[in-house]
């Protein structure tokens, strides 16, 4: 190999890399819709829904011929407040060319999902895309290994207390027991 090869070659790979997370960033491939129910999601989180909301209806009524027009160019921030956040981004309008910043306002239901106050004023849940194993392990090898971790420690205490009642431990103090052995 020549060194311009051996140059060549870490460029190549690093700019790969970057494209190549940069166009799946949102990507849905392996991934299950859930109700998004995390105590402070981040960006990523509220992303999936902002973004399709954004393209689809968001703007409906607003501006002629809205639809497909408006994209998530950027996203900037989420601020949490008690049980409120505001999600800010900024939105292409694709026919006009034009770059202009936006935000949405999410509020959580007592039973943890968040949601979106629709034009109409209907509450819309707010749904994101989490990885098929993390959500098989939430949903199902999480709640039966903390099952079978508090029946293993209640099985293990009682065991124990059996064994300590054989042996004669149970009322003996420290100093009965050395002056048994003497």
């Amino acid at each position: 190999m020549t060194l311009k090869t051996l140059l060549l070659l870490p460029a190549l790979i690093v700019l790969f890399g970057l494209l190549a997370g940069s166009a799946g960033a949102h990507s849905t491939a392996g991934r299950i819709k859930v109700d998004l129910d995390l105590s402070e999601p981040g960006v990523d989180d509220f992303a999936y829904f902002i973004e399709s909301y954004v393209h689809r209806q968001l703007y409906d009524g607003k501006f002629a011929e809205s639809r497909r027009r408006f994209y998530v160019r950027e996203f900037i921030g989420v601020e949490h407040e008690d049980r409120r956040a505001t999600v800010r981004f900024l939105v292409l309008d694709n026919k006009n060319k034009r770059i202009f910043p936006d935000a949405m306002n999410f509020s959580r239901r007592p039973d943890g999902v968040w949601r979106y106050r629709g034009a109409a004023g209907d509450f819309i849940p707010v749904y994101t895309y989490t990885m098929r194993w993390t959500y098989y392990y939430r949903r199902y090898i999480l709640p039966v290994s903390v099952g079978g971790t508090a029946l293993g420690l209640g099985l293990l205490a009682l065991l124990r207390r059996g064994r300590n009642r054989k042996s004669g431990r149970h009322s003996a103090t420290g100093n009965d027991i050395a002056a048994e052995r003497q």
